[in-house]
């Protein structure tokens, strides 16, 4: 609500605030501060903070000084940094709200207390746990747990690094103890978007090369060459597309660090990429097509040719619309990376079976039986994460 009337001012003073009612505004509008918007009385959305965000990237929460104001001030600033925008807080005196203040004080005096009284979130969380945990040892773990949680929100790694060196300083606590939290809440909440995703997607985004019906009858080996294949596609096809925080080429050879690729020119691709990342050089096409052997030529060839197109017409004529890879290119390399992990982790298991057929010694049964549970324990939790099901 009274985003049209504020947007010039938004955009001119670079700051939007925020309130919740739409009487909030008003009273705002009456004491001066034109840059002022609400939430229209329901809870604040992200297609709402899509719409700010086209005129600033930095925004103040205003909310009452009750308690319903101040747990309502909490997910008002999780959903905003969410959104990847700045957040302030301003909160007012218990029992006052926006239209209240505003009217009690005046124009001049209001405007001067938002100007004394904006708090980054850090220092807003921090100055609202602190008085119940100060001398509570549980209560000041559960504040950094809250206070990290809420730095999870950011999308942007390096802010996420600045938070957390803030916090550090302000708090007391060691920087790395901050960071290993974070991590924790990030990975859980990837696992978490990855399994949402793998049960709501339809089969053919999953995975492009796999028919589910005909997994029974493919030799383990030829499934991981498959999830080989479509590494070296991402590769080829978008190494320098930008995900999360980091390019493709990047994650890619951040997550596969430690894995040996079976097929030898999916392998010879794929070293090429790794040691070209190394000397700060990026592989494309025609290097591949310029310096490598006909089975590499014919490989690239093929992946980065694209097969089907999809008709203009089922968007312009019938409003059928289709993501293309580009939109779900984090997702795909997740999935991708985890598939290729898991089927790898199923083949050392079967290896490790014939092993332990082998094995002449009681110690050499024990070792294999140890490699096999390991194994098996890694190969649930992938499969919990992509949402497959698998035989005890």
């Amino acid at each position: 609500y009274g985003l049209y009337q504020a947007k010039n001012a938004i955009r001119r003073d670079d700051v939007c605030y925020l309130v919740e009612g739409y009487t909030d505004v008003i009273s705002l509008h009456l004491a001066g501060v034109d840059n002022v918007v609400s939430s229209s009385g329901t809870a604040l959305t992200e297609e709402q903070i899509k719409l700010i965000r086209r005129f600033t990237e930095n925004v103040t929460v205003l909310f009452d000084g009750d308690a319903a104001g101040i747990k309502a001030a909490l997910r008002g600033i999780d959903l905003v940094l969410k959104g990847g925008l700045n957040v302030r807080v301003v909160l007012f005196p218990d029992g006052e709200d926006p239209d209240s203040f505003s009217r009690k004080k005046g124009s001049t005096e209001f405007k001067q207390f938002l100007a004394e009284n904006q708090k980054d979130f850090i220092s807003f969380k921090i100055d609202l746990f602190s008085a119940d945990a100060s001398k509570d040892p549980i209560k000041k773990a559960d504040a950094i747990r809250e206070i990290v949680s809420s730095i999870a929100f950011i999308p942007d790694p390096i802010k996420r690094s600045v938070y957390i060196r803030e916090t550090s300083d302000l708090l007391k606590i060691q920087e790395t103890v901050l960071l290993t939290e974070l991590n924790k809440i990030l990975i859980q909440d990837r696992r978490k978007r990855e399994q949402d995703r793998v049960r709501e997607a339809p089969p053919e985004l999953l995975d492009p090369f796999i028919e589910s019906e005909k997994i029974a009858n493919v030799d383990l080996v030829d499934i991981v060459q498959i999830q080989e294949k479509e590494t070296i596609r991402l590769l080829l096809n978008y190494s320098e597309s930008q995900l999360e925080d980091k390019q493709l080429m990047d994650f890619l050879i951040q997550e596969l660090e430690e894995i040996e690729f079976t097929n030898p020119v999916y392998k010879g691709i794929y070293d090429s990429f790794r040691e070209g990342a190394a000397e700060g050089k990026v592989r494309d096409t025609f290097y591949f097509m310029d310096q490598g052997d006909d089975s590499t030529k014919r490989t690239v060839a093929e992946l980065t040719t694209v097969k089907y197109e999809t008709s203009p017409h089922w968007s312009e004529k019938y409003h059928i619309y289709f993501s293309h890879e580009k939109e779900i290119l984090q997702d795909m390399a997740v999935t991708n990376v985890l598939r290729l992990k898991f089927r790898l982790i199923q083949k050392l298991m079967l290896d490790n079976l014939e092993n332990l057929k082998m094995a002449k010694s009681e110690t050499e049964q024990e070792e294999f039986f140890t490699i096999h549970e390991r194994l098996k324990n890694a190969e649930k939790e992938l499969a919990g994460i992509l949402g497959i099901v698998i035989s005890k």
